[in-house]
C-alpha cells in the first residue's frame, strides 16, 4: 500500500519539477530576448538620433549660411 502511495507522488513531484523548470527557462529566455531588444533599440537611438541632430544642425548652418550670404 505504501509504495502504491508514493509512487504517485513521486511522478507528481518529478512532473512539477519538470514543468517549474521549463517554465523558468521560458521566463529566462523571454527575459534575455527583451533586454537584448532594449539594449539594440537603445544602441541604434543612441547611435541614429546624434547623427540625425548632427546632419540636421548643419542643414541649418548651411541654410544660414546661405541666407546670410
Amino acid at each position: 500500500m505504501r509504495r502504491c502511495s508514493l509512487q504517485p507522488n513521486i511522478l507528481v513531484v518529478v512532473v512539477v519539477v519538470v514543468v517549474v523548470v521549463v517554465v523558468v527557462v521560458v521566463v529566462v529566455v523571454v527575459v534575455v530576448v527583451v533586454v537584448v531588444v532594449v539594449v539594440v533599440v537603445v544602441v541604434v537611438l543612441v547611435e541614429v538620433v546624434p547623427v540625425v541632430l548632427v546632419v540636421k544642425g548643419v542643414v541649418v548652418v548651411v541654410a544660414a549660411e546661405a541666407a546670410i550670404e
